[in-house]
């Protein structure tokens, strides 16, 4: 890791680049046309290996069919409807045992298969 690490000035200089370059800009063609899209992160909880899964998976399609020239639409965004986040700040606001532990023990410790799976079973009171 850089020891004098400034991401605004890196952030700009890559943005002038990019912008220089045209590299987020449409490019009508010919070409045939491939449009792909992946389910949309957004913020219901930690991020885990499924997410990396599915970003790579849609990452390398995508490069494949631009390797083969076509004309490939690939955007990136975010959930945006509110649903997911509004459902986990209720969870918060009740103190749900299993988002506080979470947030909290499961952050800094890493709990047995045996753990985590007594944590999902109803509790009989």
């Amino acid at each position: 890791m850089l020891e004098d690490y400034r991401a605004s000035e890196i952030e700009s200089k890559w943005q002038k680049k990019w912008a220089e370059e045209g590299v987020f800009h449409a490019e009508p063609a010919l070409r045939k046309k491939f449009f792909i899209t992946i389910p949309y992160p957004y913020l219901n909880g930690n991020l885990h290996a499924g997410h990396t899964r599915t970003f790579t998976i849609g990452d390398v399609v995508a490069r494949y069919r631009r390797m083969r020239e076509e004309n490939v639409l690939f955007p990136m965004g975010f959930h945006v409807t509110g649903t997911p986040i509004v459902g986990l700040s209720e969870l918060v606001k009740n103190r749900d045992p299993e988002i506080e532990k979470v947030y909290t023990c499961l952050l800094y410790t890493s709990p047995s298969p045996r753990d985590r799976t007594r944590s999902r079973m109803p509790s009989s009171a």
